[in-house]
């Protein structure tokens, strides 16, 4: 399994869409980083243009789970080292109240919390909270910056007011797009990242998904790209940088899930609407999907849900990530 950072000078912005329950205020809404399942749309769009006649192929790669893919998730990129964060558990253990009161706005742990848990003083190591939303140890800290991580501010959610140009009509051609512009500081470069599993394709596979890949900074990433959003300077290819879990663990995913049997075995989730928005063709179906973070027995397989009304196939919502193990000694269970 390869990490994959995608290199974003401070003051990037991404629209990341999000379920809206109305179309005129779709634009509004942003996530704060890309869902996996919109990953994996861009990935086949890119091999669409590049390969058009191997497209259904490079999809049934995703359906075997021969590829599986993360969510973008966040990376601290310091003079040292890189701090990759993970979307927290849903169910991590804490200590007291005065670190529930502290910790509860915690969306994003480090691998060495992830690892060592967030309880105070575990190991010798006090959890930091940095950016108000991540947690990592002081020993991950120190190699970064010396500065406050409290004082860090890793992104910021900016509405801008637009104008549509091609309208037939004056009436609502002012609109509101909300959009996420990274931030940081001089010592630490936020970027995002995410992982890809493939070690089971051939080499000549993995050498064309590697190119897609690799394509994805100039093609960019999320919606409102012609407004500027969604691109990056370029990407860096790591090792599997999470921490080895050799002791009792369960599963947790790393990207959305789309399950089929997994709710038997599904502990602690939270779950999403994705869908529900008015193409061309029609009005696409809504689904309820597991959101990062849930906490199950087993390794979860999930699928690629068809959102059409049709059933033809003709749009996919990716539902089959990666996941990875967490101690259950950290987990509050």
């Amino acid at each position: 399994m390869k990490a994959v950072i995608l290199l974003a000078k401070p003051g990037s912005s991404f629209h990341f869409g999000d379920y809206a329950p109305f179309g005129e205020t779709f634009l509004d809404n942003t996530t704060t980083f890309t869902h996996s399942d919109t990953l994996f749309s861009a990935l086949v769009n890119i091999h669409n243009q590049v390969w058009p006649e191997d497209t259904n192929a490079f999809i049934e790669q995703f359906s075997k789970g021969k590829i599986m893919l993360s969510s973008a998730m966040f990376c601290f990129r310091g003079k040292k080292k890189s701090l990759f964060f993970l979307p927290r558990p849903a169910m991590m253990k804490i200590e007291s109240d005065t670190d529930l009161k502290e910790l509860k706005h915690i969306e994003w742990v480090s691998t060495g919390v992830w690892e060592k848990g967030m309880i105070s003083g575990q190991q010798g190591e006090k959890p930091l909270t940095a950016a108000k939303r991540f947690s990592c140890l002081e020993s991950e800290w120190s190699l970064l910056s010396g500065d406050d991580p409290a004082l860090l501010t890793a992104y910021e959610m900016n509405p801008v007011s637009r104008v549509k140009i091609h309208s037939r009509t004056r009436e609502d051609t002012l609109y509101q797009q909300t959009n996420i512009t990274l931030c940081g500081s001089p010592d630490v470069n936020v970027c995002y990242y995410f992982l890809a599993e493939y070690d089971e394709l051939d080499t000549a596979a993995k050498d064309r998904l590697e190119t897609v890949i690799s394509l994805l900074p100039d093609t960019g990433l999320g919606g409102q790209r012609t407004t500027g959003c969604g691109f990056f300077e370029g990407i860096e290819w790591h090792e599997n940088p999470l921490p080895d879990v050799m002791d009792d663990s369960y599963n947790v995913n790393l990207g959305i899930l789309s399950p089929v049997r997994e709710l038997q075995n599904c502990l602690a989730y939270r779950v999403m609407t994705r869908g529900g928005r008015r193409t061309e063709t029609g009005q696409l179906k809504k689904i309820l999907m597991i959101r990062e973070g849930g906490l199950m027995n087993d390794k979860p397989r999930g699928q690629i849900a068809d959102l059409s009304m049709e059933g033809n196939g003709s749009f996919l919502r990716y539902g089959m990530p990666v996941s990875w193990p967490v101690s259950k000694r950290v987990i509050n269970l």
